[in-house]
């Protein structure tokens, strides 16, 4: 078990625990941007719709390449 044994020692072991701690708090408020971030892409995607009629136009068209060949 490690235990600091100097004053310059105990100083440097809460410097390094607050400086880890507010990485750590950085990256947890980090992570909550990038969360938001991808939902509103996601949600700003645009997706395709085929409605039946197109749906039947390329069936046609692939029934002609179909007989061309």
């Amino acid at each position: 078990m490690w235990m600091p044994m100097s004053i310059s020692a105990y100083t440097g072991t809460c410097i390094f625990l607050t400086i880890l701690a507010v990485i750590f708090r950085f990256l947890i408020a980090f992570k909550s941007v990038l969360e938001t971030c991808w939902i509103d892409v996601e949600v700003n995607r645009r997706y395709a719709v085929v409605t039946k009629k197109a749906n039947a136009n390329v069936l046609a068209a692939i029934r002609n390449l179909a007989e061309l060949s």
